[in-house]
């Protein structure tokens, strides 16, 4: 009898390692990536989720300004803002800009920048030429302009007349992500109503279709396979052209340029890292 019990006992333990170990079974959480769970939310063990600098930083921009500096130089052509990538302060300031106005991102501490008649010069950043790709991302707070006013453009415009070049541009109710050649632009435009809230903006173009997303997803495409000249124009932040006294008003925070289009899924994924709670 013993020994017959002693049989089943090891037939049991056998059966059960089978089980364990069997093919598609989950053991452990080995598969998920870093910093997060399949969708970005915390790891099996309890590892912390990415913030949304982590997930900017993943995908490798060559320039990223936070925007939240506590104070500026007062002298408007001392560097002003630092740059995350190169952890250099750049750029230069025309007119007044406020420091340390309520940030865009939920879950992270951080302040933004405010735009109430100025605007920054960032220099030769930003070009593209031919139908290399690029992902320009923002976040804005803006007042409504009358008429037309400049987020983020890199613009070559002799005689005040835009020829090569991109540019983010805010309308009374829409706005819109353009990409000159030779002065003719093709333009993708979604609605933006007023609100109080930022709201999260990406641009990108892959080579042959311009993107616009809003918060986190697809807001308008359109088709472009020229090729262009890249603009010598400097990246400006809050206005059209150096000299311009149309500038964006509210908050502008967490510029970002890339060398690359941004996928669908990488915008969300920068979109909910920063209003996950």
């Amino acid at each position: 009898m013993r020994a017959r019990l002693a049989a089943l006992l090891v037939l049991a333990i056998a059966a059960c390692s089978k089980f364990e170990d069997a093919p598609g079974t989950v053991t452990s959480d080995a598969g998920l990536p870093d910093g997060g769970g399949p969708d970005g939310g915390p790891t099996a063990d309890g590892a912390a989720e990415k913030t949304y600098r982590d997930e900017v930083i993943v995908d490798a921009p060559t320039l990223y300004l936070r925007l939240d500096e506590s104070s500026l130089p007062p002298v408007e052509s001392a560097p002003q803002v630092k740059d995350e990538v190169s952890q250099a302060v750049i750029g230069r300031r025309y007119g007044t800009l406020q420091p340390g106005v309520a940030g865009a991102l939920a879950r992270e501490p951080g302040a933004a920048l405010g735009f109430n008649g100025g605007y920054l010069e960032l220099g030769a950043r930003g070009a593209f030429d031919a139908r290399a790709p690029f992902s320009i991302e923002v976040w804005i707070r803006l007042a409504p302009p009358a008429t037309l006013v400049h987020v983020v453009t890199k613009e070559d415009r002799p005689s005040s007349t835009p020829k090569d070049g991109w540019a983010i541009y805010l309308q009374p109710s829409t706005l819109t992500f353009e990409r000159l050649v030779n002065g003719s632009a093709k333009s993708a435009t979604a609605p933006l109503g007023a609100s109080s809230a930022f709201r999260h903006v990406v641009a990108t173009f892959d080579g042959s279709t311009l993107t616009l997303f809003l918060d986190g997803e697809v807001a308008a495409t359109v088709g472009d396979v020229r090729p262009a000249l890249a603009p010598t124009a400097p990246l400006l932040v809050g206005t059209e052209e150096v000299g311009s006294k149309d500038v964006a008003m509210g908050a502008i925070d967490e510029v970002a340029v890339y060398d690359k289009a941004l996928s669908s899924p990488r915008v969300r994924a920068h979109f909910s890292a920063a209003t996950r709670r």
